[in-house]
């Protein structure tokens, strides 16, 4: 978990500097969008890999490489003052960094049995929220003093904790190496796995946008100060992670992963539509209904990690990061292209639209719950 909270202050921590992007490059908010999704760019590029590697090596050396480089690059775009090229160098640091989220998640599923596994991953899933909250505090208050370049060495800071965290990692108690595998199919060939890989990209496309527009939206539309968008940036993250325990262990107690993820996906959508149709009510009416939206968009991850596991027991680690990278991909796409939309039209009929992908994304889990239960019984 420490690992995965230094990793996580980059792609989670970084909507805090949203409006210092605007004030301070003068970008649009195309331009912001583009800019916060640089690090999740990176994961795209590399989040199978790291995976891939960590069947093959282990969890510990895949961490320990990837945050290490990722806070090298971070500390050399602490002296980045055009657009374009800290642009570059956060997807560089990015593709690093995805080394803690690819890994980590094997090493879980490893250590714990299916009976705690999503409890497990759902703890294990807040480590990006605690990262994501801490690295907002901590950017926004090195932002004012230090600017752009005080908040990159923060950041690269906050990776090498991660480096050190992860050098305690201890192995896992069986890695299957050596093992004959069963006849099943590769991940990258499993229907089921793209199923949910597809249903889980269509959930993320709100956390995406809700994560790193809810500060801007607030500050240039309603006027809060970046103090204040930090701290609901921060509430925000840590709300999401009680989610993520809840919805972990209400899935073990099922023990039944996908009808947790649609409920997820029904009240995500929901309550998105319902803020976009209340967005010009008070801002405190306004900011708590993207925030709770955000918190729902951002509940499951755990329990989406534990279902994808066990339908690849046996190629964990290359499972899971072939499903990060296609949440990855969405995640790199969303941002700037809603900051496209919202340039044009109102944020509400943003925010709109926004809320339709949850819902469905609904109808692929029901394909993936019957999916799995022909699975079971052929298996019988």
């Amino acid at each position: 978990m420490g690992a995965q909270t230094g990793s996580a202050a980059l792609t989670l921590g970084l909507p805090a500097l949203g409006p210092q992007f605007r004030s301070e490059l003068g970008v649009s908010l195309v331009g912001v969008g583009a800019l916060l999704a640089a690090p999740t760019i990176g994961y795209m590029f590399t989040m199978f890999l790291w995976g891939a590697l960590s069947d093959r090596v282990g969890e510990r050396p895949v961490m320990v490489t990837g945050l290490a480089g990722s806070a090298i690059v971070l500390a050399v775009a602490s002296a980045q003052h055009h657009p374009w090229t800290l642009g570059a160098a956060l997807v560089l640091a990015g593709s690093f960094g995805a080394a803690a989220p690819a890994a980590s998640g094997r090493a879980v599923v490893a250590w714990f049995p299916p009976d705690q596994r999503g409890l497990a991953l759902g703890l294990r899933h807040t480590s990006p929220m605690i990262g994501g909250a801490v690295g907002a505090i901590a950017l926004t208050v090195a932002s004012a003093r230090w600017g752009i370049g005080g908040a990159m060495l923060t950041l690269a800071v906050l990776a090498m904790i991660g480096a050190t965290a992860a050098v305690g990692v201890p192995a896992a108690p069986w890695d299957g190496a050596g093992a004959v595998r069963p006849a099943r199919p590769h991940p990258v060939a499993d229907r089921l796995v793209w199923v949910l890989a597809a249903a889980g990209g269509l959930v993320i496309v709100g956390q995406a946008v809700l994560l790193r527009f809810q500060p801007v939206y607030l500050h240039d539309e309603r006027g809060w100060g970046g103090s204040a968008t930090a701290a609901l940036l921060s509430l925000t993250l840590l709300g999401a992670a009680v989610a993520r325990v809840i919805a972990g262990l209400v899935s073990d107690r099922l023990d039944r992963r996908i009808p947790v993820l649609a409920g997820q996906a029904i009240g995500a959508g929901a309550l998105i539509l319902v803020a976009a149709l209340l967005l010009a009510a008070p801002s405190v009416v306004a900011a708590t209904l993207l925030a709770g939206a955000t918190v729902l968009t951002m509940a499951g991850n755990g329990v989406a990690y534990a279902a994808i596991a066990e339908a690849v027991p046996d190629r964990t680690g290359a499972a899971l990061g072939m499903y990060s990278t296609v949440l990855i991909v969405v995640v790199s796409l969303a941002p700037p292209l809603f900051g496209l939309v919202a340039d044009r039209v109102t944020w509400a009929l943003g925010f709109t639209v926004v809320g339709l992908f949850p819902l469905a994304a609904t109808l692929l889990l029901i394909r993936a719950e019957r999916h799995q239960a022909a699975r079971r019984v052929s298996s019988v």
